[in-house]
């Protein structure tokens, strides 16, 4: 399969995320013809973050994300990181929200850089339909949604989930964007008969608010529940590492407890890296 102008699609836009199409015939794939426009980039500074192809009924897609830093992005002889903080709230005037100006504040202080998502108010859905359905059995590619959330995944330095506890877990809006999102091919894949993580090991945080308090955490056994279902059984599983949890507990016993974690999420922003 020869990459020519009679039957390839090819974009190269500043989002970072290319995308070529092409119908099957037999042949061979020349990878350096793909990655050729990635070159040509000029005055900037272009990173491959990923690059993988996926097999239909009667086409190729090969997907490219690639990241395009401006000049000047290095912050007293530190790089600028690029952070994707994902909420799970829609009020504005909730908790959840104040815990992510708090990370905001701190993490431009620093000098980085923030792409807010807010799930519920941007109309995200979080049902797996049956687009979702039609690519997992390769009948058809990744929905157009689901690609434009990845590449923002894609492109981030750094993960930050901001969310209320809802029945011990995350809402039904964060853990839909969980299971459209991380999904085969992208997040993992297998390998010999095991699971492989493909996800790049970027720092993850995880700012859970919470109405109850550490005793009643601690009795009930959510602390090893949330390890053991988030921390392990999503992100470990798909290859990061680095997470960081908090929950924020005893949000509504006072307005000391609230002040803290805002402090305390303040600085963990500042401190990202």
């Amino acid at each position: 399969m020869e990459i020519d102008e009679n039957h390839a699609e090819h974009w190269l836009p500043s989002d970072g995320h290319l995308t070529i199409r092409l119908d099957r015939h037999d042949g061979t794939l020349f990878a350096d013809s793909i990655l050729v426009g990635l070159i040509a980039c000029s005055q900037r500074a272009t990173q491959l973050i990923r690059f993988c192809i996926t097999e239909s009924t009667s086409r190729y897609t090969i997907i490219i994300c690639y990241r395009i830093t401006p000049y000047g992005t290095y912050q007293q002889g530190k790089l600028a990181m690029q952070i994707l903080i994902v909420q799970a709230q829609p009020d504005a005037a909730s908790f959840s929200a104040a815990v992510e100006a708090a990370f905001t504040k701190g993490a431009e202080a620093a000098g980085h850089s923030v792409d807010a998502v807010n799930l519920p108010n941007d109309g995200f859905s979080p049902g797996f339909g049956q687009a979702d359905l039609d690519h997992y059995h390769g009948k058809a590619p990744v929905p157009d949604d689901v690609r434009d959330h990845q590449v923002r995944v894609d492109a981030a330095d750094a993960l930050v989930l901001v969310f209320p506890v809802y029945w011990w877990s995350f809402p039904a809006v964060l853990k839909g964007w969980i299971d459209r999102v991380f999904i085969g091919g992208w997040a993992f894949r297998f390998e010999e008969g095991k699971v492989v993580g493909t996800m790049r090991d970027i720092p993850v945080y995880l700012l859970g608010v919470g109405g109850g308090g550490n005793d009643g955490y601690t009795k009930h056994g959510y602390y090893t529940a949330f390890d053991t279902q988030v921390t392990t059984g999503i992100f470990k599983f798909c290859g990061i590492q680095r997470i960081h949890a908090h929950l924020l507990l005893d949000v509504e016993s006072g307005a000391e407890y609230r002040d803290a974690h805002l402090e305390t999420v303040e600085e963990l922003g500042r401190s990202i890296a």
